[in-house]
């Protein structure tokens, strides 16, 4: 996993709103295609405030690097808050998927704020 912080900015150090942004990296080349569905949530004796949000991803002999994404938390002032510790605490859940093309395609949502609560739907 590669992080930045706040991307669109030259100094993140000037800004008051900063967000952080991640991305996944294969340590090998992979042979076959990898379709992979993943979410980040907070670690363990953490107490972020993160909202989940699936990702889906297909790693090819060709790209062994996910696109940038949004850490999604609540606000600037909770993204303050986490780059204020020493050690960021997080979870990374990865999901392979063994659909392949329509039928892989999937919009998740998420019912109440409880990570248990989710629900898919194919587009």
């Amino acid at each position: 996993m590669k992080a930045t912080i706040s991307e669109e900015v030259k100094d993140p150090t000037m800004v008051s709103e900063r967000n952080i942004n991640y991305s996944l990296i294969l340590k090998s080349r992979s042979s076959n295609p990898l379709d992979l569905h993943y979410l980040v949530l907070r670690g363990p004796h953490s107490n972020y405030k993160l909202k989940p949000v699936i990702y889906r991803h297909e790693f090819t002999p060709d790209t062994a690097e996910a696109p940038s994404r949004r850490l999604h938390v609540t606000d600037s002032i909770e993204c303050n808050r986490i780059l204020s510790h020493r050690v960021i605490n997080l979870r990374i859940l990865m999901f392979q998927s063994y659909l392949s093309g329509k039928d892989s395609n999937f919009t998740y949502s998420f019912s109440s704020s409880n990570s248990s609560d989710i629900s898919y739907s194919p587009r």
